[in-house]
This record gives structure tokens, sequence and C-alpha cells, in this order.
């Protein structure tokens, strides 16, 4: 052992020696000791009056040691006894590494299978699920128990609360000092040092055996899986299936009413404060700009990413990324929702008429034309030079498609044709150019 080692291990045994000491010195800790010899000896002594005799100056010398003033201190030196200990340990620790890295990983090696080959998690976990029963009915008579005492719930939730208030002031101690002692400059040099020592490589490392993982256990699924039916879902429709049945469709549709109605609840406190606090509500209006331009700009750099490549490598990997597509069950997906809609008119056929006049009735005519009569005008100014450069082709596809191509012309495409002719030519004030 070289003498730097056997300085450390000097200096631990030492500062071993003082902490106890330290300890051993403190009143209520000889207080307690005494206590406890107290108990001991009167159980020895018993009824004999020759043991209460023998043990009567024993236990005046040990009352005498137990008094708070015979060896007290005006300093504590245990937390610096510590703290030199703590350091002491890790400078042991360091010494050691560097004399012979091999053979400290191969001693720790060691002492890691040791544990595992000598620990039966067989054993292990048939004592834990034995125990189940048992901490249940703990659970059980705990509840029974502490329901007897309304006001005993009630002091744990306000310790609870207690608890958190002071978790939050802690906090709040904790960064009170670098805001006022840490300038821009600094935090940012802090804090992006240290974002710049996380070793970017191994986090890459971690998603690609997490994705790989993901990768595994679907293809297992697969494999794994009966009539096609991968065994991730057998399992999941089971547990789903389990769940389902627990949940009572009453109380869940009483408890979502609920939190709609609480979701009300906040959004109104919110506006009532706000609306009382006008310097904040003029804060979210006036820095909306500054706000989404960074998202914008961001969506921006995104799709200029996808002019830097080839026309050709763009359009053959659009041709495979868009190629597999399931557009038929896309149009599906339209004609469920049609159907479902013309089979609930079927059955209701006011359903949808009441609710959109509803919505209509609901609107203020007068302010709507108010607004279209600014608007529109104002719009159609502002798109001008973009209408040129689509309005022909817009209005040559509108013409395209109102006009049946020929063999598949309806009385209903005649009457609608003859209809636009008619509004057209009266628009001219020319009633006679059908």
């Amino acid at each position: 052992m070289s003498t730097s080692v056997q300085a450390s291990s000097t200096e631990v045994e030492e500062l071993l020696k003082s902490i106890t000491r330290e300890i051993i010195q403190r009143p209520g800790l000889r207080k307690l000791a005494f206590s406890l010899l107290e108990g001991s000896i009167d159980r020895w002594s018993g009824k004999s009056r020759i043991k209460k005799a023998l043990s009567r100056p024993v236990k005046r010398l040990f009352s005498g040691l137990a008094r708070p003033g015979i060896t007290r201190q005006d300093h504590d030196h245990l937390p610096a006894h510590l703290g030199r200990l703590i350091t002491a340990l890790a400078r042991d620790l360091n010494e050691g590494r560097k004399k012979d890295r091999e053979k400290h990983e191969t001693k720790r090696e060691q002492a890691i299978s040791d544990f595992i080959v000598n620990t039966d998690l067989g054993e292990i976990r048939e004592m834990v699920q034995a125990s189940e029963e048992t901490v249940l009915r703990t659970l059980d008579m705990t509840n029974i128990t502490l329901f007897r005492y309304p006001a005993k719930i009630a002091s744990i939730l306000a310790i609870l609360v207690d608890i958190m208030n002071i978790t939050l002031k802690s906090i709040v101690h904790l960064i009170k000092p670098l805001m006022d002692n840490l300038g821009p400059d600094l935090t940012a040099d802090i804090m992006l040092t240290s974002f710049r020592n996380i070793q970017g490589k191994e986090v890459g490392k971690i998603i690609g055996n997490i994705t790989e993982m993901l990768r595994r256990l679907h293809a297992g699924s697969l494999l794994l899986g009966k009539g096609g039916t991968p065994l991730f879902k057998v399992y999941l429709s089971d547990f789903l299936n389990d769940l389902i049945s627990g949940i009572d469709p009453e109380i869940l549709q009483k408890a979502r009413i609920a939190l709609s109605e609480d979701r009300r609840s906040l959004q109104e406190a919110l506006v009532e404060n706000l609306q009382d606090n006008h310097d904040l509500l003029k804060s979210f209006i006036t820095s909306y700009s500054d706000v989404k331009n960074p998202s914008i700009q961001a969506s921006s750099i995104k799709v200029r990413m996808f002019e830097d490549l080839a026309p050709k490598e763009l359009a053959d990997a659009m041709q495979e990324g868009l190629s597999g597509l399931d557009v038929q069950e896309a149009a599906e997906i339209v004609n469920s929702v049609t159907r479902i809609a013309n089979s609930i008119h079927e059955e209701n056929p006011d359903l949808f008429y009441n609710l959109f006049k509803s919505f209509s009735d609901a609107i203020d005519p007068e302010e709507l034309k108010f607004a279209m009569e600014w608007m529109v005008p104002e719009l159609t100014e502002s798109i001008r030079p973009l209408a040129y450069a689509f309005m022909p082709q817009l209005v040559n596809a509108f013409c395209e498609l109102i006009t049946p191509l020929e063999g598949d012309e309806t009385p209903e495409h005649i009457e609608a044709m003859q209809r636009l002719r008619k509004i057209l030519a009266e628009s001219k004030g020319d009633k006679n150019d059908q």
C-alpha cells in the first residue's frame, strides 16, 4: 500500500473516531443510553435488596454522565467531520482507481456477481405475491380505524398541503439567489455549458435502443400471434375488456360532464382575473406576433429544406411515400360518415335543420352585413394581384365542372343550367339573352 493510501485510510479512521465521539457526547443520546441502561439494571436487580444496593452507585454514575452540562460544547463539529469523511472516502476511492483500475473493477464485478448469484429472485417474488392479502388487509384495517376519526384525516391532508407549501417556498428560496446574483450572460454561460456537456451520442444510442426494442416487440408480436392477429392485440383486447367491464357508464358520463364544467370554471376564473389586470391582458395581445413568428420561421425552414433535394430525389421520395397511402379506406371514411348522416336524417329529419337554424338565428344579420360590407371589398382589393394569376383557371375549372359530359345529362343538370343562365341574364338586365 502506498503512503498516500495509508494516509487516507488513517484519516478516515480518525474521522470515524471523531464522529463517534461527537455522537456519544450529545446529551440526547446520553439520556437515551442511560434510560436503556437503567431499565436493564432494574430488570437485573428485580426484588433483590443486595442487587439493588450494588446497582445504586452504577446508576448514580451514569446519571451524572447523562447530565447535559458535563461535556457541553459551544460549537458542533459533527457536520465538519462528516464533510471531511466524505471527502476522504472519495479521495481514497480515487486513489484506489488510479493505483489499480482493473483490480478495482474486478472487485466490483465480483461483488455484483456474488449478490446476484446468491439472491433467489423466485423466492422474493413468491414472498411479494404471498404478502398481497396481508398488505390489503392491513390497509383495510388502517382505513377502518382511520375513518373513525375524521379529524385525523383532515389533519393528514393539511400536513400534505403544508409539505407542498414548504416545498414550493423552498424552491423559490433556492432560485432567488440565482436571479439576484447572476446576470443574463453568466446564467446563459452556466446553463449552456451544462447543456453542452451532455453527451449527444449516448442520447442517440438510447433512442436507437428504444426504437430497436419497439421493432423487436412488433416483430415478436406478429410471430407469436395466432391467425394473423398480433399477440399484442390479443393481450390488449383482453386488458381493455377487463378495464371497460369495471367502468360504470353512468358515473363515467357524470365525471366527463363534471370535468367539462370544471374546465369552463377554469376559463371563467382566468378571464375574470385577466379583466382585472389589463396590463397582463394587453401583453398577451401585443406579443402575439413575437410568439407566433418563431413557429412560422421554423416551418419555413422545414419547407425550404425540401428545396435542397434534387428534383428527381424529391419526386422519387414522394412517390415512395405517397404510393402506399390507402386512399380507398380514406374514401370509405367519407362514405361511412355520409351513410350515418343519411340514416340519422331518415330517423329524425328535423335534427340537422333545427341545429343549423338555431345557429343561424343566433347570428346577428345586421352585424354580419356590416362586416361583409367592409371585409369583402377590402379582401377583394388586397388579393386582386393574386386573383389575376389563378382566376381564369378557376373560372374555366368551374365551367368544366358544371358542364355535364355528353350522355351524362340528367333532368337535374338541365334544370340547374337553365336557372344559372337565367340568373346571369337577369343580372345584366337582359332577360331575353338566354
